[in-house]
């Protein structure tokens, strides 16, 4: 089946109200197999994760990113890069 490989992330993220973190699962609402915090002060310069042994999914599974915890002010924004495979 076919994979999804993410080699890099990027977040960059606004002053939050409350502090979070964001996940990349899986499958839909599946295994957590990356968890970044996100503090409140946010991340106004980025944070960039290199990953030199990609994160994969299952077979013919998507990635899924979410927020494990939502703020009320402010925004996260995530940037993905990857590729797909066998």
């Amino acid at each position: 089946g076919v994979r999804n490989y993410i080699t890099s992330v990027h977040i960059v993220a606004q002053a939050l109200a409350t502090a979070s973190t964001v996940v990349i699962r899986d499958g839909a609402s599946g295994t957590v197999i990356l968890r970044v915090p996100v503090p409140t002060t946010g991340t106004p310069n980025g944070m960039s994760i290199q990953l030199p042994t990609p994160l994969k999914s299952s077979a013919n599974k998507l990635l899924e990113l979410a927020m494990e915890t939502l703020s009320a002010t402010g925004g996260v924004f995530v940037n993905v890069s990857g590729y797909v495979g066998a």
